[in-house]
């Protein structure tokens, strides 16, 4: 019997988070799984991947559920569940640790170091690659990395953000026409991207610049590998003991402590 895979997405974004999830599943569907959605909030959701709003009680004992670090728990209560580790836990949400059932993911190895590692390749080449175009632009990168820095040699580029481009292919012909992005976040696809596209990538450090090291070509080649551990351990997996809950009470409390807090506690030092 081939599980089936139930993806949980939050919501629907530009995010490479979103993107490599949604590449898994495709990948998935591709190699002969039946693969399912659920999306509690639909808003841009693609109209040709339908999502289930219930979950029935088969699906939840013969399914997978596939879940981003930032979700806490299991929403979906499926008794079989994998973690797929996008970036380091409990930093954009989510929790630290793991229940005990869980088959954890790293999507870096330095994301969560001893778990396997799945990188999903995420580069569209027909859409970001070096068609040779006159080079007229510097652009900076903030995103995860906060403009922690003030560098005046960075004040007036343009600025990509999750919003802007308006579109991933206005996103490609502005990277075909940078000469140098200036990142002060050191692990988002839009680098590899601009690399793919024949930009200058630096790394924005606390003690200068440093040059990105673009590693695409290495995901490419680790990722059949990669996915087939992940469709063996996931096709494999029975866990019959005690679940985790939906919600679980220690991320409440951990979600308190940081984002309310610690920042009224470090507002009155």
């Amino acid at each position: 019997m081939k599980r089936p895979y139930i993806f949980y997405f939050t919501r629907y974004t530009r995010s490479n988070g979103i993107r490599v999830m949604m590449l898994l599943s495709e990948k998935l569907a591709e190699a002969g799984f039946e693969v399912v959605y659920h999306v509690p909030d639909k808003t841009g959701w693609p109209a040709d991947k339908p999502a289930l709003d219930c979950i029935s009680k088969d699906l939840r004992d013969r399914a997978v559920a596939v879940y981003p670090e930032i979700v806490a728990g299991n929403p979906l209560r499926v008794r079989n569940v994998a973690r797929l580790v996008l970036f380091y836990p409990g930093r954009n949400g989510g929790m630290k640790k793991y229940h005990h059932s869980e088959m954890v993911f790293a999507y870096r190895p330095e994301f969560l170091p001893g778990a396997d590692v799945l990188t999903i390749p995420w580069i569209d080449r027909k859409l970001f690659n070096d068609p040779g175009f006159e080079r007229t632009a510097d652009c900076c990168f903030v995103y995860k990395g906060g403009r922690w820095t003030d560098r005046p040699e960075l004040r007036g580029l343009k600025t990509i953000t999750m919003d802007w481009p308006e579109s991933r292919e206005a996103l490609a012909d502005l990277l075909k026409r940078t000469r140098t992005l200036y990142s002060f976040d050191s692990a988002s696809a839009v680098l590899n991207e601009a690399a793919a596209c024949g930009a200058h990538v630096m790394l924005v450090t606390e003690n200068g610049y440093e040059e990105f090291r673009d590693d695409h070509a290495e995901v490419e080649s680790a990722f059949p590998a990669q996915f087939a551990n992940f469709v063996e351990r996931t096709q494999k997996s029975d866990y019959r003991g005690r679940m985790q809950s939906r919600f679980l009470f220690a991320y409440w409390t951990y979600a308190v402590w940081r984002y309310w807090i610690k920042p009224r506690l470090a507002r009155t030092k």
